[in-house]
């Protein structure tokens, strides 16, 4: 596995270790209803999450990207954390903008947590450290906590951690900076 973290030494001679974007382009995959089993279970794979994707997939693909009527933990942040929606979009489509990106080909709604993931990346790149700070705080971390209430399964609460510890590593690194 490639390690790739990026390291710089601060003016005060201490050395932040940056966080990874594909990490969270990974994320960004793994959520997303655009892609398929194997470039879902690519995305698991390389996120060393535990256990075989194929394995499990009927029931991440439920709680988390699509159910019927609507999966446990939805990844429209609107939506579980009970937000207005089009207040919540319109945030979305703002700090998209704000990041030079560009809807093209097939879309998910500008509050989806695989859209966020990608915007996390891109946010990382940019070295936007008062973004990504908002972005942690106002949904992030919140739709973390309303997805652990709402899957019981223990495979999908161990995703939901391993989630969390990238989250937390990326606040970290921000209030390192």
């Amino acid at each position: 596995n490639i390690d790739r973290q990026r390291s710089a030494t601060s003016s005060t001679g201490t050395t932040n270790v940056a966080p990874d974007p594909y990490r969270f382009l990974h994320w960004a995959m793994l959520f997303s209803p655009l892609r398929d089993d194997d470039l879902a279970a690519d995305a698991w794979e390389t996120l060393q999450l535990p256990g075989d994707f194929s394995a499990i997939a009927t029931d991440f693909n439920r709680c988390f990207v699509l159910d019927y009527p609507a999966p446990k933990a939805s990844p429209i942040f609107s939506a579980l954390l009970q937000r207005e929606a089009g207040a919540c979009r319109e945030e979305w489509m703002r700090i998209a903008a704000h990041l030079d990106m560009a809807r093209t080909g097939p879309s998910l709604p500008p509050d989806h947590l695989a859209l966020a993931c990608e915007i996390i990346a891109h946010a990382i790149t940019r070295n936007e450290q008062v973004l990504l700070q908002g972005i942690l705080e106002r949904y992030v971390m919140p739709w973390i906590r309303a997805a652990q209430d709402a899957c019981e399964d223990p495979l999908m609460q161990d995703l939901l951690q391993h989630f969390q510890h990238d989250a937390d590593q990326l606040r970290e690194a921000q209030h390192a900076a």
